[in-house]
């Protein structure tokens, strides 16, 4: 199907379903296909279409002004910075999962201790289950993403104190 992202029809279109569903941002991503993901606030479920013709545009991204305001508790960390912490960043946009389904227990806990290479959450990305692991051993001491959150790139999923 090709579809031109920047004609006004189709932008009108992706207007009236995202009016229609409650929608309030839209993001248009162009690499070898086109991605065009619309999402709800303040609960962001994301549902996306891709257009099988690549466009040689550049990326074009159309957001609403809407956003929901941060109020100063979530703005700060749940556990206060840690001198022999680490990161663990979310390698991609996708679901959150904290177990392999719900009724099974969490990969990690906060206190649990994990080696290089354990599992240590799901994330789901364009219907791929993608398998975190731990890139290096130490001890779990916050989880920073609920399963079922939808995390963005770089977005801070677990801080890990070092062994």
């Amino acid at each position: 199907m090709t579809v031109n992202v920047k004609d006004p029809a189709y932008i009108k279109e992706l207007a009236q379903i995202m009016d229609d569903h409650g929608l309030t941002k839209i993001s248009i991503i162009t690499t070898r296909e086109t991605d065009v993901i619309l999402e709800k606030s303040p609960v962001q479920t994301a549902t996306s279409a891709t257009i099988t013709e690549p466009l040689p545009a550049a990326p074009v991204a159309l957001t609403t002004p809407q956003a929901a305001p941060t109020t100063a508790a979530e703005k700060q960390p749940t556990t206060p910075p840690q001198p022999n912490a680490n990161d663990i960043t979310s390698p991609m946009v996708g679901v959150f999962y904290s177990s392999s389904s719900p009724d099974a227990a969490p990969f990690v806990r906060i206190g649990d201790s994990v080696k290089k290479g354990d599992v240590i959450c799901i994330l789901e990305a364009m219907k791929l289950m993608n398998e975190v692991t731990a890139e290096k051993a130490g001890k779990i001491i916050d989880i920073c993403a609920q399963s079922g959150d939808v995390v963005e790139f770089g977005q801070v999923l677990f801080k890990l104190e070092n062994n």
